[in-house]
């Protein structure tokens, strides 16, 4: 979609100034001029403010009749995680059987809002529900190992056995104690654009 309010684009424009990793795939810059589309970390000269146009994805870019820039390739990395999500993910990675909350990602000066909306514009979810399925995805490991369903419940940050099930059931389709099916899905970019693969204990079933 094409960005009309003027106050907007120009935080954007600063932005592009400053080649500001923080934008990485927020915003996809179209410059009239050349027309070619760019990231906010691109190296190339900076074109002039009334020589550019913004757009929230790239798909709109190039309907508008932009070709991607040879330089910073919005195309392929688009959705390269910037400098403020990889902290947050370190913090999961660091205790990934708890929760993230909003004030502890504020008490590591980050903006509990970017890091809500990137995640809900690059995977289709809150940063919450992220960790969620993370939590849930090692509770699931562990279940398989022969851990009850009981010490997984309560070692994985959960009050309740019932809080536990509910949550499980909603994100598998089945309850913690039945054989379920599992499929990986893991997001990755390409020249093309961004694509999955899918993949059960058997291998690969999905492109």
């Amino acid at each position: 979609m094409k960005v009309l309010d003027n106050q907007q684009c120009d935080i954007w424009y600063q932005a592009l100034l400053e080649r500001a990793s923080d934008y990485t795939g927020v915003f996809f810059v179209g410059v009239k001029t050349t027309s070619v589309f760019c990231l906010s970390i691109c190296r190339a000269r900076k074109p002039k403010r009334e020589n550019v146009e913004f757009y929230t994805d790239f798909k709109s870019a190039l309907d508008a009749g932009f070709r991607p820039c040879k330089v910073c390739r919005p195309t392929e990395n688009a959705h390269s995680a910037p400098s403020f999500i990889k902290q947050a993910l370190e913090l999961v990675r660091a205790d990934p059987k708890s929760r993230i909350s909003d004030a502890e990602l504020r008490q590591q000066a980050i903006s509990p809002e970017r890091v809500r909306r990137w995640f809900l514009q690059n995977h289709g979810m809150t940063f919450q529900a992220f960790q969620r399925m993370q939590r849930v995805n090692i509770a699931l490991e562990e279940l398989k190992g022969g851990r009850s369903t009981t010490d997984v419940a309560f070692d994985n940050g959960y009050e309740s056995l019932s809080g536990f099930g509910y949550t499980f059931k909603r994100l598998t389709g089945a309850a913690p104690t039945e054989q379920t099916q599992v499929i990986l899905i893991h997001r990755f970019t390409t020249i093309l654009g961004p694509m999955f693969v899918c993949a059960t204990e058997r291998g690969v079933c999905l492109l």
